[in-house]
């Protein structure tokens, strides 16, 4: 799996890391949800926590 930043200018690899127990390329579309990215593969589902450590919500007006 990796996670990019994607901007007009292009893109930036945030980070990666492997799906565990998998031996063969997933088809599954990635999920991500209330900061959590969701990937499923066969009979699993594997709920990451995506958040940057140092992210705060944005205040409202």
């Amino acid at each position: 799996m990796v996670l990019i930043e994607a901007t007009p200018k292009g893109y930036h690899e945030a980070g990666t890391f492997l799906i565990p127990d998998v031996a063969h390329p997933s088809w599954s579309h990635p999920v991500i949800s209330a900061r959590r990215l969701y990937v499923r593969e066969q009979d699993n589902l594997f709920v990451y926590d995506v958040a940057a450590p140092s992210a705060t919500p944005a205040k409202g007006p």
